[in-house]
């Protein structure tokens, strides 16, 4: 494996890791940890060797973000929760959302199950 998307890859598996322990500790996903989850995005792409298309995965994120907004003004999911779904949302791309929400909403239940 490439030393810089190792690298890449730590730095995302931490920064999802610390947007975890916030969330169960005090119920909130800060701003800067989603911020530099999506800021890896482009740097990722640049040392890929296979280009995903990353235009989709923007509108994939779009429409996430859309379908967030009206889980967020029902007070089903809160606001950091919506904004990792999106940033998770374009790292997984088109071809690999579903699995990532299948996944992310198994943990959420888990997570409410333990709280």
């Amino acid at each position: 494996m490439n030393t810089k998307l190792f690298i890449i890859a730590v730095l995302l598996t931490s920064l999802m890791i610390t947007a975890i322990i916030t969330d169960l500790t005090w119920y909130l996903i800060k701003n800067w940890t989603v911020g530099l989850i999506l800021l890896l995005y482009p740097v990722a792409l640049y040392f890929i060797p296979v280009k995903p298309n990353w235009k989709r995965a923007l509108l994939v994120g779009a429409g996430v973000c859309a379908i967030g907004f009206i889980l967020f003004l029902n007070k089903w999911l809160g606001g950091g929760d919506i904004k990792l779904l999106v940033v998770g949302s374009i790292w997984a791309g088109e071809s690999a959302v579903l699995l990532f929400f299948t996944l992310s909403f198994i943990l959420w239940f888990l997570e409410a199950l333990i709280l």
